[in-house]
């Protein structure tokens, strides 16, 4: 399945040369997309992409919000994302592609942390605010998806 990659230098800039490398780390978890990656001075987001619901390139992450404002990292399986997207459009919610990482987003978007209690499925999850500069980071009760972190003084790597 997926993996993702998250990075943050609080003082300096992140050199992108080595960003890619990083993110080359983690070609095995998801071969069939794994060039997209966001990256401006401080915050770099890579994805590694095993496309399962969605094989299109639409739902290639980091997966950004219809607004741009949220960036959405995603691995793992939602088993009940069909109902849960059945029941996001019932509330007036449109989508453009046919995978969990959108119904994932928007969900959130519409029902903040508590729609975690409304998933069932394995998952770890990083949802960024670009405007805001603040990241959430969410895996499922059970543990099944792990999330390592490293954090030093100005590094955090997720």
């Amino acid at each position: 399945m997926c993996g993702f990659l998250f990075l943050v230098h609080q003082n300096r800039t992140i050199d992108k040369n080595q960003f890619t490398k990083m993110g080359d780390l983690l070609q095995h978890r998801g071969p069939d997309n794994t060039s997209n990656f966001f990256i401006n001075e401080k915050i770099g987001l890579n994805v590694s992409r095993l496309r399962i619901h969605d094989k299109t390139s639409s739902s290639d992450q980091p997966f950004k919000s219809e607004c741009g404002r949220y960036i959405i990292l995603f691995n793992g399986a939602i088993f009940n994302f069909k109902k849960l997207k059945k029941e996001l459009e019932s509330s007036g919610e449109s989508f453009s592609t046919i995978s969990d990482t959108e119904v994932l987003l928007k969900g959130y978007l519409k029902y903040g942390n508590n729609f975690f209690y409304k998933i069932n499925g394995m998952y770890a999850i990083a949802i960024f605010d670009n405007l805001n500069l603040k990241l959430n980071v969410f895996r499922d009760f059970s543990g099944i998806k792990p999330v390592y972190y490293f954090h030093s003084g100005e590094t955090l790597i997720i």
